[in-house]
């Protein structure tokens, strides 16, 4: 059910996958599906959009979660009040970034190039779905430990 909820919501999406191609047809693809989309070419720049408004969706290259900590932007994101769905994304045959990625707290990947426009929306809407399963299982916790 969540799953048909965030295909039906405008959401904003801040792409910081600095390769030209995937940004110009990623940002195609989840405009025609009606999200916002912001672009961040470097880690200063997501950074301030970060802190600019909430965004929904966070597209980050795999290769910038194997960095030293203090260069990657997991630890950031993660530390934001309302945490964004994070999507990697990744060349085939790299999956041990994948892994590594998803250590640090990815929600899911895509594979470039791109072969179909709706690998990305998918995958934009099972990240959105696992952060909200995410939170209702914090949200359980809390409300245990109330008791």
């Amino acid at each position: 059910m969540a799953y048909i909820e965030t295909a039906q919501r405008r959401l904003t999406i801040l792409n910081c996958d600095p390769d030209v191609e995937f940004m110009r047809r990623a940002g195609d693809a989840l405009r025609a599906a009606g999200h916002h989309v912001l672009v961040a070419p470097d880690r200063s720049k997501a950074i301030e959009l970060l802190l600019g408004g909430r965004r929904g969706v966070v597209i980050v290259p795999s290769v910038a979660f194997n960095r030293p900590e203090s260069e990657h932007l997991a630890p950031f994101i993660h530390g934001l009040p309302e945490r964004p769905a994070v999507i990697i994304t990744m060349t085939l045959g790299r999956f041990d970034l994948a892994q590594q990625a998803w250590q640090l707290g990815a929600d899911e990947a895509v594979f470039k190039p791109l072969l179909d426009d709706t690998e990305l929306t998918d995958a934009v809407n099972r990240a959105m779905d696992k952060v909200a399963a995410d939170e209702s299982v914090e949200r359980d916790k809390h409300n245990q430990q109330q008791r």
